[in-house]
């Protein structure tokens, strides 16, 4: 097991991927960083998920650079024991390919909405990708901890003007409250209206 601080990074981009990292509890970010130093962000990994697994059968260099958004713990193998474990263990291999179905799906529903919903409609979805259900008795969902403008414009491929304006239009409009370092989703229903 291994922690890392926020903002450290796990993988640098452009050098070789010698390391698979499973989350076991935090959030991890990927972002590719041009030469003229233009960031793009390009995935995010929380506890349950892996990093790194394009290394298995052959030599690869980072396309992105793999950062702890949150304080994180990680288990850590470097590939050749990771491939030797799975041969040991089939159940390995059933839970490799979840997630790779799983980072497939994310791949094609971010093309979908990209090519289908207004940018209105893809902020929204976001909200609702990232809306839990409230821990209380109530029908509310949670969005926390609350999403950073920025970043979230990077997820999306969005101008950051145009995320702050449709969240505060969301916010106006009631689809979504401010909470005390979160959103509150009241209505689920009247978010995903927004999605078009």
């Amino acid at each position: 097991m291994k922690g890392f601080k926020a903002g450290s990074i796990l993988q640098f981009q452009d050098e070789p991927v010698n390391d698979i990292f499973f989350v076991t509890e935090g959030v991890a970010i990927a972002c590719h960083y041009e030469q003229g130093g233009k960031e793009s962000w390009l995935d995010c990994y929380g506890s349950g998920e892996f990093i790194g697994l394009e290394s298995l059968h052959e030599a690869y260099r980072a396309q992105c650079q793999i950062i702890a958004r949150t304080d994180i713990s990680v288990l850590r193998f470097k590939t050749q024991r990771f491939q030797s474990l799975m041969n040991q263990h089939p159940a390995l291999n059933q839970l490799i390919l979840k997630h790779l179905i799983h980072q497939i799906k994310k791949f094609q529903e971010s093309r979908m909405e990209t090519h289908m919903l207004s940018k209105r409609g893809r902020v929204a979805s976001e909200f609702r990708r990232l809306a839990e259900p409230s821990h209380s008795a109530s029908p509310e969902y949670v969005v926390s901890p609350k999403p950073v403008i920025s970043e979230m414009a990077l997820r999306l491929g969005i101008a950051r003007e145009t995320v702050s304006r449709t969240v505060s239009e969301l916010i106006k409009n009631r689809v979504i409250e401010r909470g005390s370092g979160e959103f509150i989703v009241p209505d689920l229903g009247r978010l995903e209206a927004q999605m078009r």
